[in-house]
């Protein structure tokens, strides 16, 4: 298993050939960070894609062969629980390996660390918050996924990646 994560705007950064570039010399695996595919989110945490590149990231890889990984993040305060299930269906329509969903993880001293902080914060939050992740499970479940490891959803076999990432090896 050799393994890389790719970036949706990848597609319009690179030669077209790129991604058989990748497959030639020897990747086998790839993490693609799609994160969501609700345009304000997108803007909102200043990723360089849109859905739709997500998408044809997603395909461009599978017709290549790729064992297939979908990086999600969820948790953001402006982020309905009806848009990250649109997230999930699409990430899951993929047809990926695996499904990787982070929680949204704010840092000490980033841009929007004082925004978090100061933001007027609805009643509801924590609430839209707990559904967004008991949606995770249901959903991926529903679509044959089993979470081996906190928020790694897999179909199948498990992955040299994630078994050395939790086991301490670093190599």
């Amino acid at each position: 298993e050799v393994s890389t994560e790719l970036h949706p705007e990848i597609i319009r950064l690179q030669h077209s050939d790129y991604l058989e570039r990748l497959k030639s010399a020897g990747i086998t695996r790839v993490s693609v960070g799609l994160q969501s595919t609700d345009p304000y989110i997108l803007r909102r945490s200043k990723r360089g894609h849109t859905a739709k590149e997500g998408r044809t990231l997603l395909e461009s890889t599978k017709s290549l062969g790729f064992v297939r990984n979908v990086d999600l993040v969820w948790g953001f305060l402006e982020q309905s629980p009806a848009t990250h299930a649109e997230t999930l269906h699409a990430a899951i329509a993929a047809d990926p390996d695996t499904i990787t969903t982070y929680f949204l993880e704010i840092r000490l001293g980033s841009p929007d660390y004082a925004r978090y902080l100061s933001a007027d914060h609805d009643p509801g939050d924590r609430q839209r918050i707990v559904e967004m992740g008991m949606m995770n499970r249901k959903i991926l479940e529903d679509a044959g996924f089993e979470e081996k490891t906190f928020d790694y959803w897999f179909r199948g076999e498990d992955f040299q990646h994630r078994k050395r990432k939790w086991s301490g090896d670093d190599t």
